[in-house]
């Protein structure tokens, strides 16, 4: 029935109860099609359309994901032409992906949001990288 899709497909609004620092050396840029710029960690999780989890640093990624994890996934690797979701349902191309060097190193936060580990920020989903 039509309620029971509505009650499906909805969007609420979580609590972020931590925000967790760290230190990165390479900063990721990733540009879109529609000349949308985000920049994160390499290992930041964005949701591949099709694919499922992807992120630039998908190697390391997996080799720090324990197999016999139940909740492991195997995360893919993002690059130019992937398809990214955005709260609205769009789809966003990938059109560029550039690796920043920063030798002085640059503080990243990471979002521990209740009720699960994944959100919609700057428009994309996204999953923390502390899963």
């Amino acid at each position: 029935t039509n309620n029971s899709r509505k009650k499906d497909n909805y969007l609420e609004s979580v609590t972020v109860l931590q925000i967790v620092e760290s230190k990165i050396y390479r900063l990721i840029e990733i540009i879109t099609e529609n000349n949308f710029k985000i920049r994160c960690s390499p290992t930041h999780l964005f949701w591949i359309c099709g694919k499922g989890w992807g992120c630039v640093d998908s190697k390391s990624r997996n080799l720090s994901e324990t197999p016999s994890s139940i909740e492991h996934e195997f995360v893919h690797e993002l690059k130019a032409g992937e398809l990214l979701l955005s709260v609205a349902g769009k789809k966003y191309r990938i059109s560029t992906i550039n690796v920043l060097a920063k030798p002085k190193g640059i503080a990243v936060c990471a979002l521990i949001v209740s009720k699960n580990d994944c959100f919609f920020a700057n428009d994309l989903l996204v999953k923390h990288a502390m899963s």
